[in-house]
């Protein structure tokens, strides 16, 4: 039996690891020079290749209720028992799986050489352009053929890394829908005061669309010359992507003071406390003091009052603002910048326990091309090693008995 997968990252490696047998011929097809363009690129380069805490609920799809059939315990279990086996020492920081040497090239060097161990080839340098079924063969560029196709080619984030999504229209010609394909885990634009460009801070930050509450998430934000950035933006940045879309009007509220329960009783015990300082003085250890010159000037409020000399119009105004800051978001950064993407082929149109097409037999997905993302923290890279093993195994399986 002939296979052959299309795309050499790591998805369609873990694939080809889990399919070969002595039955069975596995081919990689690549377009690149070489193999795993994109895994080199993970955790800038230290490959935070998984994550303990992995659970559906840090994914997301157009089908949520369908997550659980590949992101669960037992799926867990095996894939970090294949990655142990394959030769990857973990190192676990925050829950955050690195290999013990914090280089990727380690990673994609193991795979690579059980793919060489195996006897499984890899042919670089071959963009496909085609793809027929003729007599139950796959025929690829009008050159190769197979008895069953993986594509694993991945969608359109880093499209440096050859992630073009040029086969999507192929797809959709073998009866596949295709959800719509947007940036995630990538910055946002929106109208930030130029004095903000460079600020780091730990915020909470608050998604709304159409004036309706989405999401919220907590961790380091960015502040940059067109908007916002930070892994805390990211995580929302799907939904955003998603939003915008659709003709919403997308907002993030920034609480600078995230650790403050209750902000009256905080600001009035502290500025009781510092009664001799001004509200920038006695705030500015807290919050970037950019953004407290930012909120007086703005409101025309004297930045050398005392906390008690300022009005009650004044006061809530600086309580809305270190609270509930309003940034209109009005596009995010393209593919080049998203780490991955929203969208994909339709889960109701895959087996998921085979990841075999359920329109075209022999036909399989794994990897970015389904429609599941996950967060930041290496989710996405144990989908890409799940969605290839559940795909090679079932391969695997069934060259055995033909």
């Amino acid at each position: 039996m002939d296979i052959i997968i299309i795309g050499a990252g790591p998805s369609g490696l873990m694939c080809a690891i889990n399919a070969k047998n002595k039955n069975n011929k596995v081919t990689i097809i690549e377009k690149n020079n070489k193999a795993g363009k994109k895994l080199l690129l993970t955790g800038n380069g230290k490959c935070n290749y998984f994550n303990e805490n992995l659970c559906s609920s840090s994914y997301h799809s157009s089908n949520e209720d369908l997550i659980d059939l590949i992101i669960n315990e037992n799926n867990k279990n095996m894939a970090l028992d294949i990655l142990d086996k394959i030769g990857i020492y973990p190192k676990v920081v925050n829950g955050y799986y690195y290999p013990y040497s914090n280089l990727s090239s380690s990673v994609l060097n193991l795979l690579l050489t059980k793919c060489n161990n195996l006897g499984i080839d890899i042919i670089y340098n071959e963009n496909v352009t085609s793809i027929n079924k003729l007599n139950n063969k796959f025929i690829i560029n009008n050159k190769y053929s197979c008895d069953k196709l993986v594509i694993s080619t991945g969608l359109k984030s880093y499209s440096k890394t050859g992630s073009d999504g040029i086969l999507l229209p192929i797809i959709e010609q073998f009866g596949h829908k295709v959800e719509p394909i947007l940036p995630a885990l990538v910055q946002a634009k929106g109208n930030i005061p130029k004095d903000f460009s460079g600020i780091r801070i730990n915020a909470k930050i608050s998604l709304y669309e159409n004036n309706k509450f989405v999401k919220e998430e907590i961790g380091e934000l960015q502040f940059t010359d067109y908007g916002l950035s930070g892994i805390c933006l990211m995580q929302l940045s799907g939904y955003i992507s998603k939003g915008l879309y659709n003709k919403k009007d997308e907002k993030i509220y920034i609480n600078f003071m995230p650790f403050i329960e209750n902000f009256d009783e905080f600001i009035l015990n502290r500025m009781t406390k510092l009664k001799d300082l001004n509200v920038i003085n006695a705030l500015e250890s807290i919050i970037n003091y950019k953004i407290l010159y930012y909120i007086f000037k703005k409101n025309n409020i004297d930045i050398n009052k005392k906390y008690f000399e300022l009005n009650k119009k004044e006061q809530n105004i600086l309580k809305e603002s270190l609270t509930h800051f309003e940034v209109n978001i009005y596009d995010t950064n393209g593919f080049d910048n998203a780490q991955t993407c929203t969208g994909g082929i339709n889960l109701n149109e895959i087996n998921i326990s085979t990841m075999e097409s359920k329109l075209v037999s022999n036909l399989y997905f794994t990897g970015e091309i389904i429609d599941i993302y996950g967060d930041c923290g290496g989710y996405n890279l144990a989908l890409c090693w799940i969605s290839g093993i559940l795909c090679g195994k079932d391969i695997n399986d069934k060259s055995k008995t033909n």
